[in-house]
Parts: structure tokens; sequence; C-alpha cells
């Protein structure tokens, strides 16, 4: 049976119009094997596809460790810079801390140097201090018309030394005359020793020495300022400088 033109575009106008029958013709004419083949390329080339754009997807992993690991090496580098120069401030720490050491230990050695010449020029001043504080106070009481038993003695009492001696007034009994000494006085060192002399302690450390009551009670001071001026004259005791006296004591303790 042969077909003429006319029957062959029937068949393709039927085919275009029946997807069912162009399937059915397809597979009778390429068989099994073909249209497997034709699937298996298919796939293939799908699978091609997605094999490119996972080697694409590599490819801007790969870029971007890459940039990372630059990145990094900048980081490190950065790092290794600033590590030494950390190691170069501890350097100069350490050696300005070295510096500083030996300057502290020459400011000991001349503070000790210093003390140790505040302590002989105090000494000496101290001893001048008070042979002027007996000197002046025994002036004084005998111009008033004193008549001293004794001269001066010293008594150490918290590492201070006092002055103690005997005296007869014109007219009464015997006192003991108590003496004691400070560079500047204000009214602190006035009150100070006016508390001193009211203490049991040191009392009874003057009856050991025979020193019996009534005190008379002088503060000597090579400056006096008015406060100290002041508290002697409330506290009833005798205040003395360079200047002579001033104030008369007015309390016997």
């Amino acid at each position: 049976m042969s077909f003429g033109v006319d029957e062959v575009r029937a068949l393709m106008e039927l085919l275009s119009q029946q997807p069912q029958l162009r399937e059915e013709l397809r597979h009778l004419l390429l068989g099994e094997n073909a249209l497997s083949l034709t699937q298996a390329v298919r796939e293939l080339a799908e699978a091609h596809q997605r094999g490119e754009e996972r080697l694409k997807g590599l490819e801007s992993a790969v870029a971007e460790f890459t940039k990372a690991q630059h990145h990094n090496g900048e980081r490190l580098q950065a790092m290794v810079e600033l590590g030494s120069r950390l190691q170069e401030t501890l350097i100069e720490l350490i050696e300005a801390q070295k510096r500083t050491e030996r300057s502290i230990e020459e400011l000991v050695v001349g503070l000790r140097t210093t003390r140790l010449e505040q302590y002989a020029i105090l000494a000496t001043l101290g001893v001048s201090l008070e042979e002027e504080a007996a000197d002046s106070v025994e002036y004084v009481l005998r111009h008033k018309g004193y008549e001293f038993i004794h001269n001066f003695y010293y008594l150490r009492w918290d590492d201070h030394v006092k002055l103690v001696a005997l005296a007869k007034p014109p007219e009464g009994e015997i006192v003991s005359v108590i003496t004691n000494t400070v560079v500047r006085a204000g009214r602190d060192e006035v009150q100070r020793w006016a508390r001193l002399m009211r203490s049991k302690e040191f009392i009874e450390q003057l009856r050991m020495m025979d020193y019996f009551p009534p005190y008379l009670v002088y503060l000597y001071a090579m400056r006096a300022y008015q406060p100290a001026k002041e508290a002697a004259e409330e506290e009833g005791i005798g205040l003395m400088s360079i200047e002579g006296e001033l104030v008369e004591p007015k309390r016997k303790f």
C-alpha cells in the first residue's frame, strides 16, 4: 500500500492534533533502546549542567577562601608587627622601672643622710634650747627673789627632756620648778604640757626624784605664738621665749 502526498499531509495533521497517537508512533519508529538513549542523553545533559553550576560555586568558594587567606595573612602580619611593638614597649617599661628603682634608692639614701643630718642638728638645738631655757627661767626667778636650792637637772620622759629644780621664793615654802622646752609653741603645745603635768604617772616620777608639790610650771619656746599665750593664761602656766617671760605662772600644780 502506498501513500501519496495528500495521505502524508493528512497523517501529519492527525499526529499534530493527537499527542498520544504521536507518542505511539514514536515508540513504534524508535523502539525502546532509542528512547532510553534519548532519556539518558537528556539526563546526562542535565547532570552536566548541574556539575557546571557546582563548579562555579566551588570556584566562587575557592576565590572567597583565597581572599580570606590574604586577609588572614595581612592580619597575621599586623599581629606580628603589633607583638614586636609591644615587646619594644615592654623593654622600655622594664628599663624605665629600673631607672625608677635606682632613683628611689638614691632618694632613700638621700633621705637617710638628710635625716641623720637633721637628727644631729636637732640634737644640737635641743641641748642649746634646754640650756637656754634653764638659764632664762633661773634668771627670771632669781630676779623675782627666788633662791635656788640646786640648779636644773634633766629629766627624760617620753624621749623628751624636762628641766627640774628646787627654789625657795622670798616668802613661802620651797617649790619644784618644772620646765618644758619646744621650738615653737602654739595652743596645742601648751595644753599638751598642762595635761602631762596633771597626769598621775608624771607626778609619780617627779615624787620618786624627790620633787614634790607645789610645782611652778614653765614652757620655754624659741618662738611663741599668740594662741600659746592665751592657752598659758588659761592653764596658769608660765610662758617664756627668747624675748623673756611672756606669761607669768599663776597656778601651782
